[in-house]
């Protein structure tokens, strides 16, 4: 440490390494016929700048640097790039979630609750039953509409606490693996069925161009994530996560520590309001249904929670309210909503009309994956699908291979099974989770206090490794026999 900086001389390091990407772009000449713009140069060395900046030292400086360095962009001023990353619902909605549930932690409910689950027979000295207990369960949920991202957060600030609290520290292997794991069960959930929600905006795109086999989707992903699930805990033992703390979980429990008192049931019951709540509004709300599913709509998560906050001030328990906002702030990390804010409107750009790189993307791919079988074709478009979307903002990267694939099957429709194509690009278009700045998954993932970004990257590149494998050997094959 210095005496002039409060940072090490490490950190000053790689903030200067960052700082010459984020504003050394403008300088880099760009020829006027590369596809490529100076624009798309500037916002490319940028985005690498954060990254070296998110991964290898902070959340936050990187993404407050990147501001006038974006200002300096043909993007527009400071306040546009303000504008542009706090202009989004799911920014507000995690901020919402984070208050919302915060008198989980303050008030030691969620400790006490994972230490209710713990203390099962059925999980006694069972740590893989209860890993794959609780991916399978999530993935179900998720499924179903029933876990929103708030919910998400409160799953893994819980479960990362548990952690914690049964001896495994940040520095720790398995906190990660197992958050990743949660992470990526949620995310497979959201393709569970192909007629609603992320698939109906992905693979149902498609079905101008030919019918989609339903059977042959759940074939593909229903067991394809399970094997994912199995495959993934194995790998799971191979990086030798220790599993000790958590198959002697019911011994290392405080026994003090499973009874509520008054107050944290009364912020228990809250908290189930709440969550009930999102889960009627996630489950049931819909703009064309009847006039309460509208209503349900209208009010959405931001207003269950809005409500929640609002309850949670006004209501008191043991003379003290529920959701008391000064302790309620140490529970809020500013750090990743601040990442989450500038990932969202650096990945949003780097693939927008005027930096040219989305061109480039299909202009490389197409000729290539015209050259191969079903197979190779379908293979290529998946990881293409999976790569990108760890980088970029995911639904441009998936209208970018769905556009890819409509090029291709005009010219030899042959050559595409569309809901194998459709569905890989569903499938692995929603798992950004290499990456802080890949979804909001990513962000959630880095910014647990139980993980870290040398842990974070392991995990992540382990799970990416296990669902190609996933995809290469079962998926497809299976999708392209039953379509």
């Amino acid at each position: 440490m210095s005496k002039l900086f409060s940072i090490s001389k490490k950190d000053l390091v790689i903030a200067l390494i960052a700082a010459i990407f984020m504003f050394g772009g403008r300088f880099i000449p760009v020829s006027e016929t590369s596809a490529i713009t100076s624009y798309g140069v500037q916002v490319l060395m940028i985005f690498i700048g954060l990254i070296i900046g998110w991964c290898a030292s902070s959340l936050f400086w990187p993404s407050i640097l990147a501001i006038p360095a974006l200002a300096l962009t043909p993007y527009g001023d400071a306040a546009a790039v303000i504008m542009g990353a706090f202009n989004n619902s799911t920014i507000l909605m995690i901020l919402l979630g984070f208050i919302c549930f915060a008198p989980m932690s303050s008030s030691g409910v969620g400790e006490i609750l994972c230490n209710k689950l713990l203390s099962l027979k059925f999980f006694k000295g069972k740590p893989v039953v209860f890993i794959m207990t609780m991916y399978l369960g999530f993935f179900i949920l998720s499924g179903q509409g029933a876990i929103s991202t708030p919910l998400i957060i409160l799953a893994i600030t819980l479960f990362g606490d548990m952690c914690r609290n049964i001896g495994y520290k940040r520095s720790d292997l398995f906190p990660a693996f197992f958050l990743m794991g949660l992470i990526i069960a949620i995310g497979c959930g959201r393709c569970f069925y192909p007629f609603v929600g992320w698939p109906l905006m992905t693979v149902y795109t498609l079905s101008r161009l030919g019918a989609i086999s339903y059977p042959a989707f759940w074939a593909m992903v229903i067991p394809g994530t399970v094997l994912f699930f199995a495959l993934y805990v194995v790998i799971m033992k191979l990086f030798r996560c220790d599993f000790t703390p958590l198959k002697n979980a019911n011994i290392n429990v405080n026994s003090e520590k499973t009874t509520l008192n008054t107050y944290q049931k009364s912020v228990l019951i809250y908290s189930l309001v709440i969550i009930f709540s999102l889960i009627i509004v996630g489950v049931f709300g819909k703009a064309s249904g009847n006039s309460l599913q509208q209503i349900l709509a209208k009010v959405g998560i931001i207003g269950v929670n809005a409500l929640g906050i609002f309850f949670g001030i006004i209501l008191k328990s043991d003379g003290a309210p529920l959701l008391d906002m000064k302790k309620t702030m140490n529970y809020v990390p500013l750090d990743m909503i601040f990442m989450f804010a500038i990932a969202i409107l650096i990945s949003s750009i780097l693939t927008a009309e005027g930096t040219g790189i989305s061109a480039v993307i299909q202009n490389m791919l197409i000729p290539i994956m015209s050259s191969t079988g079903s197979f190779g074709f379908i293979l290529i478009l998946a990881l293409a699908t999976f790569i990108l979307t760890n980088i970029a903002n995911n639904m441009v990267i998936v209208y970018t291979m769905l556009a890819i694939v409509g090029s291709v099957f005009t010219v030899n429709p042959g050559l595409i099974n569309i809901t194998v194509a459709g569905t890989m690009i569903s499938f692995l278009g929603i798992l950004g989770i290499l990456l802080p700045s890949a979804s909001v998954y990513g962000a959630i993932i880095y910014g647990s206090d139980m993980t870290t970004s040398k842990t974070c990257i392991i995990a992540g590149l382990s799970a990416i490794v296990v669902l190609i494998v996933i995809a290469a050997v079962y998926m497809i094959p299976i999708g392209l026999l039953l379509a």
